[in-house]
């Protein structure tokens, strides 16, 4: 026999979310409701303890559409359920496989982003100000040990927290004073209703596993206690690290810039910072971009620490779900990982006087004009060269999109240079150098006479003494800007 049921059960939620000051007098909420056995359990804790508490709430669902019939017979549920109670429902339907296939982050991750999206949304247009979760002690131990298992850090341990704000609402946990199957148990026990998701009892699921297998093997061979003893090391690792990030939030406060695809984390002095508060400074910046919910390995943070202290320019590392943190100058620059994309083949187009349009991204602007009209013929301005007039009509457009070929660039004293050593010298990106546009000689594709976007020219290409005109070509926009 359970230790709690009927009224003490209702007692002991009421005094959980009191004591860690989840609900108060006057609060609206919403519930976040599958249909499944712990959000079942929340929403008749809610129902039953709103007019005691003093608060009102209102039901969601969302409908991922993974499951087919069995997906809408939850939400259907769940409206039956709270149309018999009197509870306001709203419904939303999501399309887990298109967030998916657009961006290349997980199942999961992409179902619970729009899970989230959802509520928080529906939340606002009901005027709630929190929303509910029906996540319980067990699931804490379960995605601690799964962390764990991942190698996650010191946050990632921390589990789930019990509460955290969302973009303009909170969202809180209230059933974590409960396991499962004190849940299951006072549900069967009251003759209510849930439903049941076939996916949980497949153990190929890491969860499942987690839950079915290594728990109750933990239990009989190591501690029959230790999801106690888990959820107090959660406890412990929790209060440690709030501590450090909020140290981290205070220093991070005038450290974020924001680029079009993505931050730049200014980490000047970063080095004279205590490592766990530098690692999550980093951590900070992702959830920024990420949300609160996203999670990397312990040695990506530790990674990119090091990329900080010990990188060269354009280093980079890959984090989980598509992103990555390259070392620029002023500090790490936070993005979405790039796509490698192959420029187009570009076939007989030839430089003359006047705008040449490039397939896809640029655009090449060259006009002949009177040396003496240009002021400084050895500091032409960005992403332009200054080349003989001589070579109008004998120059081919083309994108970097060839190995093998090079340059002899003026003032190199005559010798030869691999066009791929000189754009990974430039600092450009792996994923940009094939954009790069080169004038090469039309006679010979491999030779290239000059590089709009790095401002170099060959020996072949420069402005003799004897020229009274030069040919002036201008790139645009900056191979830095709207390469896919």
């Amino acid at each position: 026999m359970h230790r709690f049921r009927g009224k003490d059960m209702e007692a002991r939620f009421i005094s959980f979310v009191r004591d860690r000051g989840l609900i108060s007098p006057g609060d609206r909420l919403l519930c976040a409701h599958s249909g499944g056995g712990d959000s079942t359990f929340l929403f008749e804790m809610l129902l039953r303890s709103r007019d005691g508490i003093g608060f009102e709430f209102d039901a969601a669902h969302v409908n991922h559409g993974l499951r087919g019939k069995a997906a809408d017979d939850d939400e259907e549920f769940v409206r039956s359920m709270c149309e018999s109670a009197g509870i306001r429902f709203a419904s939303r339907a999501v399309s887990v496989e298109d967030i998916r296939s657009s961006t290349g982050i997980s199942l999961e991750m992409a179902a619970r982003k729009l899970r989230y999206e959802a509520l928080e949304a529906m939340a606002v247009e009901a005027g709630c100000t929190k929303v509910a979760f029906a996540h319980q002690a067990d699931d804490r131990v379960e995605t601690f040990l799964m962390r764990l298992l991942k190698g996650a850090g010191p946050d990632g341990l921390a589990s789930i927290p019990i509460r955290r704000p969302m973009d303009s609402i909170e969202l809180i946990r209230p059933l974590f004073a409960f396991s499962r199957t004190e849940i299951i148990g006072w549900l069967k026990s009251n003759g209510i209703d849930y439903c049941t998701d076939e996916t949980n009892l497949d153990k190929s699921i890491a969860r499942n596993a987690v839950r079915e297998d290594l728990l109750p093997l933990l239990e009989e061979r190591f501690n029959p206690s230790v999801r106690k003893a888990i959820s107090q090391a959660i406890e412990a690792i929790e209060r440690d690290s709030k501590y450090f990030t909020h140290t981290a939030v205070e220093l991070n406060r005038h450290r974020y810039r924001k680029t079009d695809d993505g931050l730049i984390l200014d980490l000047d002095g970063f080095g004279e910072i205590d490592t766990p508060v530098m690692i999550r400074m980093i951590l900070e910046a992702f959830t920024r971009l990420a949300g609160d919910e996203y999670r990397c390995g312990y040695e990506h943070l530790m990674g990119a620490v090091g990329l900080w202290l010990e990188g060269k320019r354009n280093d980079r590392i890959n984090f989980p779900e598509g992103w990555v943190v390259i070392r620029i100058p002023e500090g790490l620059h936070i993005r979405p990982t790039p796509q490698f994309t192959t420029p187009p083949e570009i076939d007989g187009l030839i430089l003359t006087d006047g705008e040449s349009e490039l397939p896809e991204i640029f655009s090449l602007r060259s006009e002949i004009v009177g040396k003496d009209q240009v002021a400084d013929l050895k500091h032409p301005p960005e992403n332009t060269v200054y080349i003989t007039a001589a070579l109008i009509g004998k120059l081919k457009i083309d994108y970097n999109n060839r190995t093998g070929r090079i340059i002899c660039p003026l003032g190199m004293g005559g010798r030869t240079h691999k066009i791929s050593d000189i754009v990974s010298r430039a600092g450009i990106a792996k994923h940009r150098r094939e954009w790069i546009v080169l004038l090469t000689n039309i006679d010979d594709p491999m030779e290239v006479l000059a590089i709009p976007h790095l401002g170099l020219i060959s020996e072949s290409a420069k402005v003799k003494i004897t020229d009274t005109e030069i040919l002036v070509v201008t790139v645009a926009p900056s191979v830095e800007i709207g390469i896919p």
